[in-house]
């Protein structure tokens, strides 16, 4: 991503600086392992003894080396928290270098080792403003690859360990434990001993304690009260608001209690959805205060599907930011199926009311039992086909609590259930969005779901609703000009040769029949590096089990009998698709 107009106009020291602060965490990460693995080598390779070393000898000889190897171990340890800005790690790490650097000048002559640490102590100190985060170092939890790259390097320094012993006098009739025991040849054996000790220590230590994880605790009864009262009286919220119900995310609340910021955790990441909810100018304290939290919890933060009117928030408060697609959004007053345009829509529709006595329904006032009845068996059809599960995060999902809040327009074909699809509806009529759109293969025909999806945005245009969101086309509307940045055309390839695994341009083109406007949607994080791995774990909260907290509450309560209200179409039907479009429907949540 190229730098920023400041960056680039400022003098060479403040880019210097930019350059550190941002790749610094990950170069010193790196770099502090590696001094470790050579510390932890340099421990093998102690100095001479005597053959019946006086104790104030074997103090002096020794304690270097025990010293060597417990700083590799430490050096290893602390790389982690570097690569996450921890500010403790790089304190601790600038002064395990400085002990290290010391024993490579003043007590054992390893002058490679001297370099490293030299080279090391002033990366740090001059990347010093890159460590922020004031997560305390016990909240780090070691994953698995690291216990097998530090066991890694102890076999090395063990191989030079043996290596060293065996040019020793007396090692061809030692016994194994003299490797350990013995004064002289067991010298280089004894500072391993110690790190492969505090290495199970450790790794057993990661077995019986709970990982330290940014998990919030799951939304309560409150909380969704909380969000009610923001939504309505937020003045044009956007649709995606509403998923706020789907009881998958939790909440940050402003101090007020006017906006919030939704967000679900994964792994050593907590990502947000969407810009916050409530009023403007509560937008950017918000986000502040979401990258506190990430920072307090030592965990990575982002934004998935961040509008345009986020952008400079998130540019003010140093995210970097990359284009991930484009909502397709409908002008509702102005969408009319009239004209040459819409020819093919128009006959569609009529078409398909002759022939197969396709019959729209729109019910707006709750779920009955008798409603889910009908849509479930089209739901599990669905996906049963799709071979797929509940999505989560940025969808909605069926759920008798969730759908309560949902606008549901029904197509029959033949007097039975064949598609359905649910609208995520403003309380003040400004936005509608659609959020699951699902069909049963047995039943529905071609082109079913394009006459419910236009069935539903002229019910939404009656009703008085302003705009309409068709959702976003991922990976759609990427710069493939030459000076495209790497994620953009990385993100352009994957859009024109990966068909075969999901229909990017085909979503695309099913959309662009509506004549939409197209709207960018982006992903920020505080790390260019970290854009494509929080991209990553967006896809795997939608698409991965979601933690749904109880009750997370329909305004109506439970399921009730009758109070539907429909409003059903003279002479619908769905017609032909447009040329180009493939026969099997694509739909919204596949």
């Amino acid at each position: 991503m190229a730098a920023s107009p400041a960056v680039a106009e400022a003098g060479p020291l403040a880019r210097v600086e930019a350059v550190l602060f941002d790749h610094a965490p990950r170069w010193l990460g790196a770099l502090t392992f590696v001094a470790g693995v050579m510390s932890m080598i340099a421990s093998a390779n102690p100095s001479m003894l005597g053959a019946n070393p006086v104790l104030m000898d074997w103090l002096v000889a020794e304690l270097p080396n025990f010293a060597a190897a417990i700083g590799g171990l430490a050096l290893m340890a602390l790389s982690l928290g570097l690569m996450r800005r921890i500010w403790m790690a790089w304190a601790f790490t600038l002064a395990t270098a400085a002990h290290g650097l010391w024993l490579s000048v003043f007590v054992k002559p390893w002058v490679l080792e001297a370099v490293v640490y030299a080279g090391l102590i002033v990366v740090l100190i001059a990347a010093r403003r890159a460590f922020f985060r004031r997560s305390a170092l016990l909240a780090i939890r070691l994953p698995r690859i690291w216990f097998f790259a530090a066991g890694g390097a102890i076999a090395l320094a063990a191989v030079g360990a043996a290596l060293w012993a065996g040019h020793r006098s007396g090692f061809v009739a030692a016994e194994w434990w003299d490797l350990i025991i013995h004064p002289v040849i067991g010298a280089a054996g004894r500072p391993i001993l110690l790190a492969t000790l505090i290495l199970a220590f450790l790794a057993f230590g990661s077995l019986v304690t709970s990982p330290v994880a940014p998990h919030a605790p799951p939304p309560g009864g409150e909380d969704f009260r909380k969000v009610e009262a923001i939504l309505a009286a937020t003045s044009r919220p956007r649709p995606e608001g509403l998923l706020a119900f789907a009881g998958d995310k939790s909440f940050l609340f402003s101090e007020a209690d006017d906006a919030f910021i939704m967000f679900a955790s994964i792994g050593n990441a907590i990502i947000a959805f969407g810009a916050p909810i409530g009023p403007r100018a509560r937008w950017k304290p918000l986000l502040s205060q979401f990258r506190q939290r990430a920072d307090q919890l030592g965990a990575n933060c982002a934004v998935y599907a961040a509008p345009p009117d986020l952008l400079p928030d998130l540019l003010d408060l140093g995210f970097k930011v990359e284009k991930v697609g484009e909502n397709a959004i409908i002008d509702l007053p102005a969408f009319s199926l009239a004209g040459g345009r819409r020819e093919v829509i128009r006959r569609g529709r009529r078409k398909l009311a002759e022939r197969s006595g396709a019959r729209f329904q729109m019910i707006e006032t709750g779920v009955t039992n008798d409603l889910m009845d009908r849509l479930k068996p089209v739901s599990d059809a669905w996906l049963t086909a799709q071979k797929g599960k509940e999505k989560a995060f940025s969808l909605g999902r069926f759920d008798p609590d969730f759908l309560q809040r949902c606008p549901i327009g029904v197509v029959e074909i033949g007097g039975r259930t064949a598609a359905f699809g649910t609208l995520l509806a403003t309380p003040d009529r400004s936005w509608a969005g659609i959020d699951l759109m699902r069909y049963d293969p047995e039943i529905a025909v071609t082109n079913t779901m394009d006459f419910l999806l236009v069935e539903m945005i002229l019910w939404a245009k009656e009703a008085g609703f302003q705009r309409f969101d068709l959702s976003m086309a991922p990976l759609s509307g990427l710069v493939e000009e030459d000076h495209a940045p790497l994620f953009a055309r990385i993100g352009n390839e994957i859009y024109q040769r990966s068909e075969r695994f999901y229909n990017f341009q085909g979503l695309r083109r099913f959309k662009e029949k509506f004549d939409p406007e197209w709207e960018p949607r982006y992903i920020a994080a505080p790390g260019y590096w970290d854009l494509p791995v929080a991209l990553a774990q967006a896809a795997l909260l939608t698409n991965g089990a979601a933690r749904v907290a109880p009750a997370a509450g329909a305004a109506a309560g439970q399921p009730q009998e009758g109070g539907a209200t429909t409003a059903q179409t003279s002479g619908k039907s769905i017609g032909r698709s447009s040329p180009g479009s493939a026969d099997k429907p694509i739909t919204q949540d596949g």
